[in-house]
């Protein structure tokens, strides 16, 4: 057990199929900083839609104000749902142990 344990430190999951080396962590969560990105990019682009539509005259000043407010907070929720799946599954804890084989 003991084993195991080392090499799930040491990155292979315990499965013994590790090549020695750690990923750089630039690297590893550079999927992280895309998707915070884009995220952020889609943010701004519809606060700057909804501030367009006021100056369109469709909507009014605390309606445009409304509209970023709620497309900032949706946009973080969002995110963080991202962001913690996806974490979730960049180094999983748990790996199935076979006995026996």
């Amino acid at each position: 057990m003991a084993d195991l344990a080392g090499r799930v430190l040491a990155g292979d999951g315990g499965h013994g199929a590790s090549s020695g080396t750690m990923p750089d962590t630039s690297e590893k969560f550079h999927p992280l900083w895309l998707g915070t990105v884009v995220f952020a990019a889609i943010a701004v682009f519809l606060c700057l839609v909804g501030q367009g539509l006021r100056f369109g005259k469709f909507f009014s000043r605390g309606e445009a104000s409304l509209c970023a407010f709620l497309v900032t907070i949706a946009a973080t929720c969002m995110w963080m749902m991202w962001a913690m799946t996806w974490l979730s599954q960049v180094n999983p804890v748990l790996y199935p142990f076979m006995q026996g084989h």
